[in-house]
């Protein structure tokens, strides 16, 4: 399989997870990823039907893997990798953003990267974390 190729399925693959992980999906749903070699903490953040806040769920096991996967192999393929990832699937179309050392700011805490992403894609609405599993 090509690099192009297998890197269409990961995308595919991972979007596909988050999309499962996502009860009651009202509209559009972000995947946010912080990757280095070996590890990836990942969070899926969505408008659920009937709610006037976004709902949070942890990324599953399978799908933070294959986003370790999509991270070794743009690594193999690239001089650089990227150190975030946005995946926002909204209406079966999605936007891809990643992030590179020159845009990443080391300096903010994880937490504070990632509510920076929330807020971009989604405004200030609130977030309901009652219900991560």
């Amino acid at each position: 399989m090509h690099e192009r190729e297998q890197f269409e399925d990961l995308l595919h693959v991972i979007g596909s997870g988050a999309l499962a992980h996502a009860p009651g999906l009202g509209g559009p749903l972000l995947l946010y990823a912080e990757a280095e070699q070996g590890t990836v903490a990942a969070s899926i953040f969505y408008v659920e039907r009937g709610k006037s806040s976004l709902s949070y769920r942890f990324c599953p096991l399978e799908t933070a893997d294959h986003i370790l996967d999509l991270w070794e192999a743009h690594r193999r393929a690239e001089p650089e990798s990227w150190w975030s990832m946005t995946m926002v699937i909204n209406e079966g179309r999605f936007q891809l953003d990643f992030q590179y050392a020159d845009r990443f700011d080391t300096e903010k805490p994880p937490l504070e990267r990632r509510t920076s992403a929330v807020q971009k894609c989604f405004g200030d609405m609130g977030i309901d974390y009652s219900n991560p599993g």
